[in-house]
């Protein structure tokens, strides 16, 4: 208990000693309080005079400066002016809800900040501060020369056009088998066996019956008996063509007057020996394949390419190819066909490409790399290089209808087909046919292609205004599909590079007709936003700011910069852009979102930046 006691008296005597210490501290601050009160009160007392003298300066001021007409518009003005008296203010809007446009300023009506002003014109200026935070790059407009780079693999096929089969038309046995293995090369005519048929036999039997026959009919009186005989002769003989015996063969055993028990089987082609299916002494039925001969100068290579990749190749295309089997070395081929039909589980298209193989280096069977480098000049003018003679190799589009120099690099121009020699007159070209699949293959009369098959077709003569005309024939323009947008190419006089054009026409200064240089018109891929269903840039105007602009390019292609040597991915240009001007590279979509803040961009993004009809404004030049 006393213990108890003197616990509650401690504690009561803690409490009353606390409680008189913050009595104390609270008498303390209240002097420092009222101080600072007076304090306040006076500062406040001297701008209330400062404002009471402020009115009456600024009510001089304006009575000097200003007429009486503007009176009434005072107040107005000094509320929407903006600091700068060249620009007129849109609407205002807030930094946080874009969506929000006033006529006037005000607060916020989702979160009550101050409004702030977005002037007239579609440009973006930045202060110095935010050029610092934001590392803004441009890049000039040019022209250049641009291409794609096309890699595949493909197998070594056997060409089918250079293909034939040996088989028998008649029933027999092997006699003599003179190819008896795979891999001979063999010549045309060449004997590959001979045959035993008692059915040749027979037929050659009833041939020289018949001629016996009209033999002792020779002076007969009755000439419908000697008509039936000579009837008789012309179908035994044709029996044995259709056997497959030659007219040679058959006038032998006219002049011999015995049979031959054996057939021989020749050659129907040159090359190679790739298939047999005979055996010494193994009997053959009638239409039985033999041999299988191929002529492995030519081969095809059956190639895969991507859907995106089809734009970029066309029928004549020049493509290296490349083998395990022998590193370093590169073989020049050429597409020949392009497949009408897609493969669906692939999702690529079947191309036919045909290499030469004279050393016989390259085997069928063997995997290959393809590398196809077209420029975007070789696929626009494809239509202008097939109709001309020659052409540079180096620039396709610079033809012409003789041989003569390119104007761009000084080489001789090269014939378009291998087996044009020099231009053909109108004479010369009458009375020739040509196969329509194989131009190479010619003959000076009706008949068919050696190669394929196909019947001939006689070619037209092309008349010349001159025999000794080298007006060099250039492709006007680029000869552009439906199906591809028309480019901005550069064209340029051959004596005055520095004057250039972007349509074709004539120099100014010479009258020369302009020459297509390959370069069209560019920029950086990185240079373009895509926002889905349209291609935004930002050009840099200086003063005015950044100006979005709508443009519209052509296929994505690789070029070099005229500062360095790595390839680079480019956008050609079809409308939007001219030469010269320059486009934010990098620091564009950090333009974008401050564009997406002061509003600017509603009208190219559409949605909850603007309305339902807002529409980007295409720059004209």
């Amino acid at each position: 208990m006393p213990k108890n006691f003197c616990l509650t008296i401690t504690l009561m005597i803690t409490v009353l000693f606390i409680f008189s210490c913050s009595q104390q501290e609270k008498a303390e601050m209240e002097p420092s309080v009222s101080e600072k009160r007076e304090t306040i009160s006076g500062d406040t007392s001297g701008m209330d005079e400062h404002a009471a003298h402020t009115p009456t300066e600024k009510d001089e001021t304006a009575s000097e400066d200003t007429m009486s007409s503007m009176d009434g518009h005072a107040d107005h003005t000094a509320m929407v002016a903006p600091s700068d008296g060249e620009k007129t203010i849109r609407y205002w809007t807030c930094v946080m809800h874009p969506t929000v446009k006033m006529p006037e300023p005000g607060s916020c009506p989702v979160c009550k900040m101050d409004l702030i002003p977005i002037y007239e014109g579609s440009g973006l200026e930045l202060t110095e501060q935010q050029k610092a935070l934001i590392p803004v790059r441009t890049e000039p407009v040019a022209f250049r020369e641009v291409s794609r780079e096309i890699r595949t693999v493909g197998i070594l096929d056997y060409n089918e056009t250079r293909m034939a089969y040996a088989s028998t038309r008649i029933s027999g046995w092997i006699e003599d088998l003179h190819i008896d293995f795979t891999g001979i090369n063999v010549r045309e005519g060449d004997e590959l066996l001979s045959i035993y048929s008692p059915e040749l036999v027979t037929a050659q039997e009833e041939y020289l019956t018949a001629l016996k026959s009209i033999e002792e009919l020779q002076n007969t009186e009755y000439a419908e008996l000697r008509r039936s005989v000579e009837q008789t002769v012309a179908a035994a003989k044709s029996k044995l063509e259709l056997y497959g015996l030659t007219l040679e063969q058959i006038k032998d055993i006219r002049n011999r007057g015995k049979v031959s028990t054996i057939l021989p089987l020749f050659a129907p082609m040159a090359g190679t020996v790739v298939h047999m299916n005979v055996a010494q002494g193994q009997h053959v039925n009638q239409g039985m394949n033999l041999y299988r001969i191929v002529d492995l100068n030519s081969l095809w290579i059956m190639a895969d390419v991507y859907e995106y990749e089809l734009p970029w190749i066309y029928m004549g295309q020049a493509v290296e190819i490349a083998t395990q089997s022998m590193p370093g070395l590169t073989f020049p081929g050429k597409v020949t066909y392009i497949y009408p039909f897609f493969d669906t589980q692939t999702r690529t298209q079947k191309v036919q490409i045909e290499v030469s193989n004279p050393t016989g280096r390259l085997r069928p069977g063997m995997f290959v790399t393809l590398e196809i480098k077209p420029t975007l000049a070789d696929i626009y003018t494809q239509g202008a290089i097939s109709k001309a003679p020659y052409a540079c190799p180096m620039h396709p589009w610079v033809t012409s209808e003789h041989p003569t120099e390119c104007e761009i690099c000084g080489m001789d121009l090269e014939s378009t087909h291998a087996d044009v020699v020099e231009v053909e007159s109108a004479s010369d070209a009458e009375g020739k046919w040509v196969c329509p699949m194989h131009p190479e293959v010619r003959s000076a009369e009706f008949g068919e292609c050696s190669i394929c098959g196909m019947d001939l077709v006689e070619k037209q003569a092309t008349t010349e205004t001159s025999a000794h005309s080298h007006v060099h024939q250039h492709a006007p323009a680029p000869s552009v599909q439906a199906d591809q947008p028309p480019l901005i190419f550069k064209y340029v006089c051959p004596d005055h590079p520095d004057e250039y054009a972007t349509v074709p026409g004539l120099c100014s200064r010479d009258g020369k007709s302009l020459v297509m240089t390959g370069e069209v018109l560019t920029i950086p891929k990185s240079a373009v936003i895509d926002t889905g269903l349209r291609k935004i840039v930002f050009v840099d105007r200086g003063e005015s700011g950044y100006e979005q602009i709508e443009v519209e390019v052509g296929p994505e292609a690789w070029g070099t910069s005229s500062d360095s040597e790595t390839k680079r991915r480019y956008y050609p240009i079809v409308s939007g852009l001219t030469p010269g001007d320059m486009v934010v590279t990098h620091g564009n979509f950090l333009i974008d979102s401050q564009t997406q803040l002061t509003g600017s961009a509603s009208g190219a993004y559409g949605g909850a930046l603007g309305g339902e009809g807002s529409k980007v404004p295409v720059h004209q030049h």
